[in-house]
């Protein structure tokens, strides 16, 4: 559902970091006792998954994504009723707190402790650039769930200083940098290399799988019908009218596509 939710939010254009704090929502609903059969039934949970999702939409974008519009990618298996309904269950088991911290915050407001006037722009990017790609990583991999997201920060900011070049950010400015993110946060070297360990092994496995070269900034932009179909991976319950939603949606999309229109609606409130 996670890798769903990514392919969502490219094809929308939204920014990726939306992924992970619908995780994060999705997450802290099935830990809550009345969520449990959320656990138990694979349709509940993709539909909490889906809700979660169009709620951190709702909330971080410009734009708001129509409760129709992921009916129409669910192929008919939820209705717009069933997202309301499931997005009312969540709010109230979260007790409406939705503003928690994701790891790219943290790293953002670290990486603002960089001594800019040592560091090339391009340095900073290049660190933010792999940093972010192991936040999304980690937003994917279920043993990170009960991890700081401070942690997970440090992590990915630790990795990300591994790959450069010690003559584009000498080990001085480095071991300064770090400093600086331990005096301010409280977040300590030795309690996030676990995590660092971790993400470092689902790098290898991810640079293990990818055949071409790898860039944390090049993401592949799916269609609609790719989404439909990885959703139907994800539940055994076949659609009500399966296919013929998706296609309107296709048809609508193309429509709004020769008109310049965004296949998401601009939020009134």
């Amino acid at each position: 559902m996670c890798e769903w939710c990514y392919q969502v939010v490219d094809f929308c254009r939204f920014r990726r970091e939306t992924v992970s704090i619908g995780m994060s929502y999705l997450d802290r609903y099935v830990s809550r006792p009345e969520a449990s059969i959320v656990l138990m039934d694979r349709k509940t949970y993709q539909l909490a998954a889906m809700t979660t999702l169009y709620m951190a939409i709702k909330l971080h974008e410009p734009l708001e994504m129509e409760t129709s519009l992921l009916a129409d990618l669910s192929r008919g298996c939820y209705s717009e009723m069933e997202i309301a309904e499931m997005e009312c269950k969540i709010l109230k088991a979260l007790q409406w707190r939705l503003q928690g911290p994701t790891p790219l915050c943290f790293v953002q407001h670290f990486l603002a402790l960089l001594p800019t006037q040592k560091v090339h722009p391009a340095v900073a990017t290049a660190i933010m650039d792999y940093a972010r790609f192991q936040a999304e990583l980690a937003v994917s991999d279920y043993t990170f769930v009960t991890v700081p997201q401070s942690h997970i920060a440090l992590a990915s900011i630790l990795n990300a200083l591994d790959g450069i070049d010690t003559s584009l950010l000498p080990l001085k400015s480095q071991g300064k940098f770090l400093r600086a993110i331990e005096a301010f946060s409280g977040v300590l070297m030795e309690h996030v290399q676990p995590v660092q360990d971790q993400l470092n092994r689902i790098l290898v496995d991810v640079y293990a799988e990818d055949n071409t070269e790898f860039s944390p900034t090049a993401v592949a932009r799916p269609s609609a019908s790719d989404l439909a179909q990885q959703l139907d991976a994800h539940h055994h319950v076949p659609a009500p009218g399966e296919g013929s939603e998706l296609s309107s949606f296709t048809e609508s999309r193309s429509s709004n596509s020769k008109s310049s229109k965004s296949p998401v609606s601009v939020a009134t409130t």
